[in-house]
């Protein structure tokens, strides 16, 4: 990434960006560490995201205890996640993807 700062994401560290909500909420910005995975024969692209979900204490006590009885019982809760990013906050996204597979290009040749 370029030494200015970009609309809607920032660099956190060499892989890790924060990609931020147009809605200017910190509830809703989502980390992300894109990864060259290290294949000789296919140039591969690993994302995670990261973000937090949370309740307040006592409002939504039963979806709270719901959460807990499938993480419990089915080992796995699946949440949602919407982030609002504007045109140019979006093509910044695209462009650090790009540049990594770029990246996993060059590593195969």
């Amino acid at each position: 990434m370029s030494s200015k700062p970009l609309k809607g994401i920032s660099k956190l560290s060499e892989d890790a960006f924060r990609i931020n909500c147009e809605c200017t909420s910190d509830d809703h910005t989502l980390d992300c560490w894109i990864e060259v995975d290290r294949d000789e024969d296919v140039p591969m692209v690993t994302m995670e995201f990261y973000l937090k979900t949370w309740t307040p204490p006592f409002c939504g006590l039963w979806d709270r205890i719901c959460t807990a009885y499938e993480i419990l019982v089915k080992g796995v809760t699946i949440r949602e996640h919407g982030i609002l990013l504007d045109r140019e906050a979006a093509k910044n996204v695209v462009q650090a993807l790009n540049r990594k597979l770029k990246e996993a290009e060059k590593e195969v040749e």
